[in-house]
């Protein structure tokens, strides 16, 4: 099946088996798979919260409009986002790059969201001094540029 048909013929399941379990290493392996959905910056500013104690999961259906499927679903997640993860170290998002796009682009992210200086990128309200690439390398004029 190609995306476009994927998209075209998705459901939204609101009725669940209260009895069925999906098999830990099932819910692991999509988890594992949730996580790598890509983000700017490599942030995944995201935290998966799996709630499975059934009193708690009683209390969310009364605040989730009494919707079934927060109780009888195998699995019930609440993903939070931080909105403010960019400003927490934000060169720690740069930790698993290749070497050659990581040494001179590290300093840049310090930079791009006001957290340091590093190299000439600008807050993203205004437009960036350079072309846009589709590489690694950084601008010809960073001083960021790795030594040979």
């Amino acid at each position: 099946m190609n995306t476009l048909d994927t998209i075209q013929n998705r459901r939204s399941i609101k009725q669940y088996d209260p009895n069925h379990r999906i098999p830990e290493a099932d819910f692991t392996r999509l988890i594992e798979a949730a996580m790598l959905a890509p983000t700017s910056f490599n942030i995944q500013h995201w935290r998966f919260v799996r709630v499975s104690d059934r009193d708690l999961r009683g209390q969310l259906r009364d605040a989730a409009w009494d919707q079934a499927q927060v109780t009888d679903a195998s699995e019930l997640l609440v993903i939070t986002g931080n909105i403010n993860a960019w400003n927490d170290t934000p060169e720690r998002y740069w930790q698993t790059p290749p070497r050659k796009c990581k040494r001179p682009w590290s300093p840049c992210c310090r930079t791009f969201t006001g957290a340091g200086n590093g190299c000439n990128a600008t807050r993203p309200s205004a437009p960036a001094p350079w072309p846009r690439r589709t590489s690694c390398s950084p601008p010809k004029n960073s001083a960021t540029t790795p030594a040979r």
